[in-house]
């Protein structure tokens, strides 16, 4: 992992309903969570939204998912600062969700 940038997600229609509502579900553990046929924009960096032929894999059982999941462990702070600094946070005011 080279860059730190943040990307925005915004999910749409059944979407809503079914997968946001498992990933809150989990947010503590802090899933790998891989999207398929995202719309991508520029605005504000890079922001992904779902269409309606949209697909996820949540914690998928693959050695790349394994790795990153490594990865963030070993960064969690740093990730954390620059997550709440993106949206105006507090560190302290994310712990619950992160």
């Amino acid at each position: 992992m080279d860059s730190m940038d943040t990307v925005m997600l915004t999910m749409w229609n059944q979407f809503v309903n079914n997968e946001c509502t498992q990933i809150l579900n989990i947010m503590n553990r802090k899933p790998i969570i891989i999207g398929c046929r995202l719309k991508v924009s520029s605005y504000n960096g890079i922001s992904l939204s779902t269409k309606s032929s949209s697909s996820f894999v949540i914690e998928p059982e693959i050695p790349q998912a394994a790795a990153l999941s490594i990865w963030y462990n070993a960064n969690a702070e740093k990730a954390m600062d620059i997550i709440c600094g993106r949206i105006g946070l507090e560190t302290k005011s994310l712990g619950r969700w992160l």
